[in-house]
């Protein structure tokens, strides 16, 4: 019996002691900062911060959180970087409605100030006259809020017209292994009004930048396929400076076979595979 117990003492204490390990390597990552839930984070504690955010805009907010929550706990990094970005958006979201409902009520607050400073005899001049300041500032900031929402809806609207599709990413353009010659990177003459149509845009909202991704299919060997991709975001690239998108706008990646949109096991799903896509940034944000 003596022999059993100290054996089970053993055996407990090397079983606690890889529990620890565990949980310290478990802390230890999750201490890690990663870009997408850093301003995850921030982006809520700024909505959090914001007076009656909860009582203004409920939906968002509590989206923000759904999603900030699973960002915290789950493991695979494309579904953290999916519930980093949602939880983000839609702290701004709420920001954007807080603040609107907050200047609306602001504005209604000081009609009534004007309307009584009118009425009453006792209301001095330069009180009347602060109102009003503060009315108009009041009435610049929905303004401003309003149009930020067109804007980001006309934004939308244009990249759709190019066959743009909106994800959990952003707006992303997708340019077909049709437009490159099997096995090369320079563009054929049919991305030519593509390309026209993007730089277009990209003068117009200077405030979008964009990453261009190279993606093959998992025909041929690892090395091979991300050189080429590498070369036909490159060729994206240069194509929209040469339009006079400025370098600092554009950033080129190639992912090689690393991203499959489609099973490599048909002719159709390698063709699929086979792309560059453009991904629409606003200016601060990475994909």
């Amino acid at each position: 019996m003596p022999v059993l117990n100290s054996n089970f003492k053993i055996v407990t204490f090397w079983l606690l002691s890889i529990i620890l390990v565990a949980v310290l390597q478990s802390g230890c990552a999750s201490n890690k900062k990663y870009p997408p839930l850093e301003r995850a984070r921030a982006a809520y504690g700024d909505a959090a911060s914001i007076p009656d955010v909860r009582t203004n805009a409920p939906v968002a907010f509590h989206e923000a959180g759904k999603a900030l929550e699973k960002a915290e706990i789950v493991k695979d990094m494309e579904e953290k970087r999916h519930f980093s970005y949602l939880a983000e958006k839609n702290a701004e979201i709420a920001v954007a409605i807080a603040e609107q409902k907050k200047a609306e009520k602001e504005i209604e607050r000081l009609k009534w100030e004007e309307e009584t400073a009118i009425l009453s005899a006792r209301r001095a001049e330069a009180s009347v006259s602060k109102a009003q300041v503060a009315r108009e500032e009041a009435e610049a900031k929905a303004r401003e809020a309003q149009e930020a929402i067109a804007r980001a809806e006309r934004i939308e609207s244009e990249l759709t017209a190019m066959n743009a599709l909106k994800t959990d990413r952003g707006m992303v353009l997708t340019l077909g292994d049709v437009l490159f010659a099997t096995g090369k990177a320079e563009l054929a003459s049919g991305t030519r009004q593509t390309l026209d149509n993007l730089a277009a845009f990209l003068d117009k909202y200077p405030e979008c930048n964009v990453q261009v991704e190279g993606h093959t299919d998992s025909t041929g060997s690892a090395e091979l396929n991300l050189d080429l991709s590498e070369r036909r975001a490159q060729s994206v690239k240069i194509a929209l400076l040469e339009r006079g998108i400025s370098f600092d706008r554009i950033n080129a990646v190639g992912y090689g076979k690393d991203r499959p949109i489609a099973p490599n096991d048909t002719a159709a799903g390698r063709q699929q595979n086979r792309r560059v896509e453009i991904v629409i940034l606003n200016k601060g944000e990475s994909s």
